[in-house]
């Protein structure tokens, strides 16, 4: 997470970012730094903390490509995955098929492989793995294990 993240939009877009998530709680106008990154060819949408309210983000979901959902909190890698956080992906997933919304839905934080089978029933369509991989002996393997085409 990133303070001002409008501020360095351009320099992610020249780095060749195909995605771009904001969180919610770093950025006062959130709708407008996603039409910006869209506005680049880029697919952009809200990064929403463990503890951030839905309500945070629920006006800008009619134009987001994709929704991040953190569960850890952002700093540092190996943290314990906060398993509370899928009441949030489940209820996107209402949101998204209740108003034909299209962005997928993606976890980021503590996922490894003896929760990715609860995380992927929650609805999620993206995995984050970061630590679980690299730290893992095989990660070809566990990858395959995780049985999640988008893991990371």
């Amino acid at each position: 997470m990133i303070s001002h993240p409008h501020k360095y939009i351009k320099n992610f877009a020249d780095a060749g970012a195909d995605y771009l998530t904001v969180h919610a709680e770093a950025d006062h106008d959130l709708k407008r730094t996603i039409e910006e990154i869209k506005k680049l060819n880029i697919k952009a949408g809200p990064a929403i903390n463990p503890d951030g309210d839905l309500s945070l983000i629920t006006d800008v979901l009619d134009i987001s490509d994709i929704v991040l959902v953190m569960s850890v909190f952002p700093g540092f890698g190996g943290q314990k995955f906060m398993p509370e956080v899928l009441s949030k992906v489940k209820e996107l997933v209402i949101l998204r098929n209740k108003n034909n919304y299209r962005y997928e839905i993606e976890i980021d934080g503590g996922i490894n492989l003896d929760n990715c089978t609860e995380v992927k029933k929650s609805g999620v369509d993206i995995i984050v793995a970061g630590t679980a991989l690299y730290g893992s002996k095989n990660m070809q393997l566990d990858i395959k294990k995780m049985g999640q085409e988008k893991s990371l």
